[in-house]
């Protein structure tokens, strides 16, 4: 069983006046969260189901995406940054900016943090750090079945543009939709499931929409944001390794994944202390949840729109498309791989790939003799004859 989900995902009000700040205790209606949060207990919010819920609207922006938001170009001089949400100073708002340009020649995640010194009370900046990504692949897939498996549909593989908090963070998540492919160091960003994570990685448009880094560059990151908020418990949910989807496993199988993730559970802790000891040095864990600026995809903060669903991380991820030449390459509308969506409408639906592949008029013939027909006998009666199919095979990273 999975542990109940501790890191409450909430809708944030925004305001016209002055800098509006978060609001845990209020929600609008206009725009329901993942999980009303203000109704619903920690201990009755089921980590499963979250993810399926992101998962969901994952897949329906990926069969029905929006062009990129351009002209974000997000950079930073010491603690003077610009290109920023409208209104917002990001180095007194947030104490992790992580940058994320997909530009095919670029692919990079420059991290910046600020914290405030406890002597002059002054904001001051880290020296940046940069890591290499592979972004989405900017381009469709083939057809192939939906979700029910009633008809052909084809996705957008892309990583969109924009500001974003970052709302989740789990170290040991499989993909619930991709054939639990591998996503250690998980922290999720976009609202529909993007997320920075461990994966291969080879500065080039490799995932399906995530930003894959190496394990070092994908742990830093997740040391960095869980800084930004509470002090993290070892103990929590977010660092316990598993075993995903044991019922494909043998027994043998079983074990020895079980072992891997206990494994892997020793390393994501070693993050997670490292956090809390450089958090509390540089004084920027909160006893409360920290006030954050509350920002549209489009970095505007527009009076009766709702903000954001968030986690109270005091941290901004940023993604933004700046070739080496510095012109802006956000996808638009026009954009060739966009526009040229493929027509699975003339694509055969499932069913017809089966019926046309099943055999019409041929003959039954008597199956093989046994070469051990008592065993089959006996097998037959209490079960296991039919060969147990193969344990699924899993990918690496999004």
């Amino acid at each position: 069983m999975r542990r109940p989900l501790r890191l409450l995902i909430t809708l944030l009000p925004v305001y016209a006046q002055a800098l509006p700040v978060f609001r845990p205790d209020v929600a609008t209606s206009e725009n329901e969260p993942l999980i009303q949060t203000a109704e619903i207990k920690a201990s009755e919010i089921n980590y499963k189901d979250l993810i399926k819920k992101i998962a969901d609207e994952r897949i329906d922006s990926a069969t029905k995406p929006k062009p990129d938001i351009g002209g974000i170009n997000v950079r930073f001089d010491g603690l003077e940054g610009q290109g920023g949400p409208a209104g917002v100073k990001m180095s007194d708002a947030y104490d992790v900016v992580a940058v994320i340009n997909k530009a095919a020649d670029v692919q990079k995640l420059t991290v910046y943090r600020f914290y405030t010194d406890k002597t002059t009370n002054e904001r001051r900046a880290l020296r940046p750090e940069e890591y290499q990504i592979s972004s989405g692949r900017e381009r469709w897939t083939t057809c192939s079945p939906n979700k029910k498996g009633d008809a052909m549909e084809t996705r957008w593989m892309g990583t969109p543009t924009g500001f974003f908090n970052p709302y989740l963070v789990h170290a040991d998540h499989h993909s619930g939709q991709y054939d639990d492919a591998t996503m250690y160091h998980g922290v999720f960003f976009n609202k529909v499931g993007i997320a920075t994570h461990a994966g291969k990685t080879n500065a080039a448009r490799l995932s399906h929409g995530c930003v894959r880094m190496t394990d070092l560059g994908s742990s830093k990151v997740m040391q960095y944001v869980l800084q930004t908020g509470r002090e993290p418990k070892l103990d929590s949910w977010a660092f316990r390794g598993e075993c995903p989807s044991p019922e494909d496993l043998t027994d043998d199988q079983k074990l020895t994944c079980q072992a891997q993730a206990k494994e892997r559970e020793g390393g994501y802790k070693l993050i997670a202390q490292a956090a809390v000891t450089e958090g509390k040095r540089l004084g920027m864990f909160y006893p409360n949840d920290p006030e954050i600026p509350n920002i549209n995809q489009d970095g505007t903060a527009k009076a009766g729109e709702p903000a954001m669903r968030t986690n109270p991380y005091k941290a901004l991820f940023v993604v933004q498309c700046i070739d080496k030449a510095g012109q802006d390459c956000s996808m638009t509308a026009n954009t060739p791989g966009f526009k040229n969506k493929p027509d699975c409408s003339k694509a055969q639906a499932p069913e017809q790939v089966i019926a046309r592949a099943a055999p019409t008029a041929a003959p039954q013939r008597p199956p093989p003799a046994s070469d051990n027909p008592v065993g089959e006998f006996f097998s037959n009666i209490f079960g296991g004859g039919a060969p147990k199919p193969a344990p699924r095979q899993r990918t690496t990273g999004l």
